[in-house]
């Protein structure tokens, strides 16, 4: 008896061995047990990732394994030998579990997904059976849960970060401007060019184009070397003064004339000085000294009518008495100091003195008795400069008379 009846608790044993092959849990499904261990498929019920006849769902770095139970559907294969589901390390799910029942489940489908937390171990998202639709990993807010941690969190108040990296917890390592510097580190985090804003800011390069050491963001003449302003010539044009008369060369007609811009009415080198005022500049005036505007020059010699030695009286039509006392008058020339004054009674074919040597500009003369009329008298004045040279006369206009005493 003793024997038959063991032999019956080892075929029992043996016939639940063979129904429940895998009895130690490899798992890491449920880590607290607290009944986290259930996804719902909208058309197949509860799947138990922690069943308790069979090895469970273990999950690792790189892979999703072991088998869940379906209440309605059987076995759900995670590792199956052509397929399998996959871990990026980061929690995040791929590829295929097969279903016995039910067919291919993807874990990565174009509409859902399935994904595990590091920190918390709790999977969220939808998995799809071709056969039977969605599996909820989180029904009704309660998330299947796995011990597994793929990555320490040492950022755990940053759901961004699990490690500070360049920028710290809180602050994204992102390079905007993909220019190898973080945007935490890069004072232009929109400029690929640049990291600090340089002399000319963000955006703008601290481009030298005239290599005169002021970027052209501040070069008002980025292509002139010497100058970092248009000034007043403007760029590529010196500033020079070379007469120093305070206007540069570029705006100056007479720029090695420190007294003139413009040539004016005498030209570069030479003053429009207007000497006696009568509006004609000395270089342009035949009588420097004496106003005459209307610069009449009657014999051409170049020198003016007002300032030549001119026979004032008498200059023709006079009738002086014969032995009366008369008073020749004449204008100096500039360049006369002394006058030989003569006269003539037939017209100026032979002449006669009356003085020589003569300061000023008038004489008073006796003239010559005569008992005839003489009707065709002249007087002439000559002028010498301060040499003795002779430098101009003049001879009455027409002629006079000396009345007789008959």
């Amino acid at each position: 008896m003793t024997t038959y009846k063991y032999k019956k608790y080892l075929i029992i044993l043996i016939t639940i061995f063979l129904l429940f092959p895998l009895l130690a849990f490899a798992g890491n499904i449920d880590p607290d047990n607290d009944g986290s261990q259930y996804a719902w498929g909208e058309n197949v019920g509860w799947i138990n990732f922690e069943p308790s006849q069979g090895e469970g769902v273990t999950v690792t770095d790189s892979a999703v394994t072991g088998n869940a139970w379906g209440e309605n559907i059987g076995w759900i294969n995670l590792s199956p030998s052509n397929g399998g589901v996959l871990n990026d390390g980061a929690g995040n799910l791929s590829g295929y579990a097969w279903g016995e029942n039910v067919g291919w489940i993807n874990f990565a489908p174009s509409n859902g997904g399935v994904t595990i937390d590091p920190a918390t171990g709790a999977f969220s998202g939808m998995a799809w059976g071709e056969n039977i639709g969605w599996i909820n990993f989180a029904p009704d807010g309660v998330p299947v849960k796995t011990s597994w941690r793929g990555i320490v969190d040492n950022c755990p108040d940053d759901p961004n970060k699990t490690e500070p990296g360049v920028c710290g917890c809180g602050v994204p390592d992102t390079d905007s401007d993909s220019d190898g510097t973080l945007d935490c580190n890069d004072q232009c985090p929109s400029d690929f060019n640049k990291i600090v804003p340089g002399i000319c800011g963000c955006g703008i390069a601290d481009t030298d184009s005239d290599g005169d050491s002021t970027a052209d963001c501040n070069d008002g003449c980025m292509s002139d070397p010497a100058k970092t302003a248009p000034g007043v010539c403007g760029c590529g044009v010196t500033e020079n003064d070379s007469d120093n008369d305070g206007t540069p060369d570029c705006n100056d007609s007479c720029p090695n004339d420190p007294n003139k811009t413009q040539p004016g009415t005498c030209g570069c080198g030479i003053a429009d000085t207007d000497s006696d005022s009568d509006g004609i500049a000395n270089c342009l005036d035949n009588c420097l000294n004496t106003a005459n505007p209307d610069q009449r020059d009657t014999d051409g010699d170049g020198i003016g009518d007002a300032c030549e030695l001119a026979l004032l009286h008498p200059n023709g039509g006079e009738i002086i008495p014969t032995g009366s006392v008369y008073t020749i008058q004449w204008s100096p020339s500039a360049q006369t100091v002394s006058y030989d004054l003569l006269y003539s009674t037939n017209a100026g074919k032979k002449w006669n003195v009356i003085s020589k040597g003569v300061a000023g500009s008038s004489l008073d003369w006796t003239a010559p008795k005569t008992k005839k009329s003489l009707t065709t008298c002249l007087v002439k004045v000559i002028g010498y400069d301060s040499a003795g040279n002779k430098v101009a006369e003049d001879i009455s206009e027409a002629t006079f008379t000396i009345q007789g005493t008959k």
